[in-house]
């Protein structure tokens, strides 16, 4: 269930249940209080469902905090307390009869390591009733590697990992350690383009990302290490804006590389990078740049004009192709013949940012 507030919907549905239950309730309510014993608890039992419409009282034995429910049972007249996990709810007397009990669970109400008992206590006694207070729906936030391999472990991040169940696929993972926030499993066999789920008692998360996808996991993987590439080592410890595990890169790609194919597969890596929100700037040099403006709607030039779609930010040009660059767009007036790629090119700034690698092709 979602956590719902108290709606017009609910309020349909307690007045029906009120109805019902009045008489019995009337009855018993006429009777000596030196007769009332302990309570007793039949059921429990919903009030709306995920879409906020009534359910019927069908027994519920779990339900997430902050939400409604109806304790059905006798002895409820004299109530003083009610208790999920040890753990107080508040209730409005004007919605407790002899017989019935609406409540909201309390939303601080513990759900791991818990004794997943419900007590209610009056005037005449208390009593103790299996209920399980469920947390909410797994949330899987990452996983990392990604392309690890058979009987490798990797580890899932996200939030209520209570009691979980990992499968990539249909295959069980084996659980080597759990957290409510950090799982450690078993790569099980045959794991390539599957997905990794997580479920508990509340529901199922499956992560975004099927297995062996990763071009960068937290480290370089694949054939991202490709021998074209030079430069400073990777430097792993950039964190902010993460997307897939625990960190991210930094980095500028020095692009000045006369072979298309070589700057169509640097500019593949780039977009595959910003995906995966690392922070990506391009330093066009003067051989790419040189075939942009030779062939200015060819293929090298469109992928430059994909730049926003990726966010990354308007690659940077010397300050003399950037003259350069001036003239020739003077020369191709006006400005509604010029293509969509001369957008996305920029000054490069005097005193270049520090990045935490610079690859060089």
């Amino acid at each position: 269930m979602k956590n719902l507030n108290i709606n017009r919907l609910f309020w349909t549905l307690f007045l029906s249940v009120f109805a019902i239950i009045s008489l019995s309730s009337c009855r018993d309510d006429s009777s000596d209080d030196s007769k009332a014993g302990p309570p007793v608890i039949e059921k429990i039992t919903g009030s709306l469902d995920g879409e906020g419409k009534p359910v019927d009282l069908t027994p519920i034995t779990q339900a997430q905090a902050n939400n409604t429910v109806i304790i059905h049972g006798s002895g409820f007249k004299t109530l003083q307390h009610v208790y999920f996990n040890g753990t107080e709810s508040a209730f409005n007397p004007n919605f407790v009869t002899d017989n019935v009990i609406v409540v909201n669970i309390n939303e601080s109400t513990p759900y791991a390591n818990a004794s997943n008992k419900l007590k209610l206590v009056t005037a005449f006694g208390e009593v103790v009733y299996d209920f399980t207070v469920a947390p909410p729906s797994p949330e899987i936030s990452s996983y990392n590697s990604i392309n690890a391999q058979a009987g490798e472990t990797f580890k899932i991040y996200g939030k209520y990992f209570l009691n979980p169940e990992v499968k990539v696929g249909t295959a069980t993972a084996t659980i080597v350690s759990s957290t409510l926030t950090e799982i450690v499993a078993t790569m099980p066999a045959n794991a390539n383009d599957k997905y990794v789920s997580v479920t508990t008692i509340s529901g199922t998360s499956t992560a975004a990302q099927a297995v062996g996808s990763a071009l960068y996991d937290d480290e370089i993987q694949g054939d991202a290490g490709h021998w074209t590439w030079s430069g400073t080592p990777i430097i792993t410890d950039f964190t902010d804006d993460t997307f897939q595990g625990k960190k991210a890169m930094k980095i500028l790609i020095h692009l000045d590389s006369d072979t298309p194919l070589l700057c169509h597969e640097a500019l593949s890596l780039a977009f595959a990078l910003a995906a995966f929100e690392h922070e990506i700037v391009l330093y066009i040099g003067r051989a790419m740049f040189e075939q942009l403006i030779h062939d200015p709607h060819g293929k090298l030039a469109n992928m430059v004009a994909a730049f926003e779609l990726y966010d990354i930010p308007k690659a940077w040009l010397s300050p003399i192709d950037w003259q350069d660059f001036e003239i020739w767009q003077a020369n191709k007036a006006p400005l509604s013949a010029l293509p969509n790629w001369v957008n996305q090119l920029r000054l490069a700034p005097t005193t270049l940012p520090i990045f935490d690698t610079t690859f060089y092709l």
